[in-house]
């Protein structure tokens, strides 16, 4: 057996089998799998953000701007961070956001019945810490193809 991916520390494996998706992002994030704290107005921001695409709806930059007004968080930084975070359009409209996105791709991400996209299949672990709403993960093995789906 390959031990090369167990902890250094010689702490206990979690078991993940059976755990909700909720449970399993815990658990990633008290391995230290997690985004450092983040400013309250930020953490807000990011929700917002999170819950305007988990309903379908892609978001218009000056929609985006009144959030960022709204929350505190400075146009400057808003605007940065849109390089890394955040997917357009070619109407320049939001599509997709820390991995959540309404552009199709080989990860559905379900969510009160609206067909959404992720980036990765792990982003459902992200995003499903900030809406903090029921989820189904739909996705396919890379190496199998075999269809593997997740939550409820």
């Amino acid at each position: 057996m390959d031990r090369s991916a167990e902890p250094a520390s010689g702490a206990a494996r979690p078991e993940l089998n059976g755990l909700s998706i909720a449970e399993i992002a815990e658990v990633l994030a008290g391995a230290g799998f997690a985004v450092g704290s983040i400013a309250p107005n930020h953490a807000r921001l990011i929700r917002m953000t999170y819950h305007e695409l988990a309903a379908g709806r892609a978001l218009l930059p000056e929609q985006l701007e009144r959030m960022a007004i709204a929350t505190g968080v400075s146009l400057d930084l808003a605007r940065a961070a849109a390089s890394r975070w955040l997917e357009f359009d070619v109407g320049g409209a939001l599509t997709g956001f820390g991995g959540l996105t309404l552009l199709p791709t080989g990860h559905r991400f379900v969510v009160d019945n609206s067909l959404l996209y992720l980036w990765c299949a792990l982003d459902a672990f992200l995003v499903v810490q900030a809406i903090r709403c029921p989820i189904r993960i739909e996705t396919r093995c890379p190496s199998t193809g075999t269809f593997i789906q997740s939550g409820g």
